[in-house]
This record gives C-alpha cells, structure tokens and sequence, in this order.
C-alpha cells in the first residue's frame, strides 16, 4: 500500500493463554552460531525481550523491554525499559543531553566524563533543592583537602583537612560592590530564631556581628 502511514509491521505473538509474572512474551537474539573459534563466540551475543510485570488481566498488561548484551558470555540484561517508563542502566550510561520528567534512580555514583568536567545545572538551568543524609560530606578542591561536614541534629563543620603546619580553615565573606563608602556594611553574620512560636519580636534578627566601612 503506498498510502500515508502505512508501515510494515511486524508483531511476536504468544499462544500462551495465563500470563504470569515474568513470563517472555516475544524476543529477537542475535547470534554467530558457525563464528570457528567457538565458546564464547557462539553464544547469543545480544538480545531484546519483552517479559510481563505481572499476571495479565483484563485491565493490566504490564510488560518491560529488556535489552541483552555480551562481552565474554551469553547475553545478559544491560539495560530495561519498564511499563512505567522508568529506564534502568545497571553500567555507565554515556550520552549527551538526558531529559527526565520523573525521578531518576541510581544505585552507584553519578560522575563528569573527566575532572572538572561538568557543571550541576547552569546560570539559567538551577536546580531547587539538595537534600543529603545524617554525616553527609561536601568536598572541595581537587584534592579534596575542604571539607563541609553534616553533624547530625547540631549543625554543619567546615574542616581543612591538611595535617601539616599553618593550614587555618579560611571562611571569607566578600561583597561584590566597586565602589565602598563611608558606613557601608561590607559583611555581616545574623544570629535569628524565625520559627520561635511568639513570633513578633521573637522571630526578630536577635544578634550579630557586622564589618563596616
């Protein structure tokens, strides 16, 4: 048919009539069965199946694509593609642009292809909120040598991490103006307990300490 959107289709059909859990609807493998060096090269080298999520029913056909790759054995999952849209990579996923709209879940460590290499978002591109668990550690300099440290239900520890003589941690409060005049404030530290139930004054800058021009 040379009409419009009039694809070729071609469907992998089961005769199963109870599908159950985990259970292969369809798969295409690749193989090289006459490769002459044999073992490993023989094997199914890459696949792609459909499997259920679960007992089909009237309302539910649930079922995840599971994509099937092999380096020295027969082809084992890499990579699945769930009924939800949840993509799962269990390697390194190597790309450029990722767009996500729901959560994004990782087992290990998410790192920039090299050092110094990426940037989380951008000046137009922020993201909203970090959250991170009791004794978390925030680490700075290529060597790591600054430390911001959670300590849990008191507060946070910002730490130089060198052992050897005269390395002071350094906090510096530094203003962006050009051009300071007499009585400008050029840094200030607030003491304040906003969520104190009286409110009013309670709730008021309580102290602080300020360096002024």
């Amino acid at each position: 048919n040379v009409g419009d959107d009039n694809p070729f289709v071609l469907t992998l059909q089961t005769g199963e009539t109870d599908i159950a859990a985990d259970d292969i609807i369809g798969k295409i493998d690749f193989q090289a069965p006459d490769e002459g060096t044999g073992t490993d090269a023989i094997l199914v080298a890459a696949g792609i199946e459909a499997i259920s999520e679960g007992d089909f029913a009237a309302n539910s056909n649930a079922t995840k694509l599971s994509f099937k790759t092999g380096a020295s054995e027969a082809a084992a999952e890499k990579m699945s593609l769930s009924s939800g849209g949840n993509l799962t990579v269990s390697g390194t996923l190597g790309c450029g642009a990722i767009t996500s709209t729901g959560i994004s879940s990782f087992a290990g460590g998410v790192t920039p292809a090299s050092a110094d290499g990426a940037a989380l978002g951008s000046a137009s591109l922020e993201w909203s909120d970090l959250y991170l668990a009791d004794s978390s550690v925030v680490y700075f300099g290529s060597d790591q040598e600054v430390t911001l440290t959670h300590v849990a239900d008191i507060g946070l520890t910002l730490k130089h991490t060198a052992n050897t003589d005269d390395k002071p941690i350094v906090l510096t409060l530094a203003t962006g103006e050009t051009d300071i005049q007499a009585n400008d404030v050029i840094g200030t530290i607030n003491f304040q307990a906003p969520d104190e139930g009286t409110g009013t004054d309670a709730i008021l800058v309580c102290a602080g300490i300020s360096a002024i021009s």
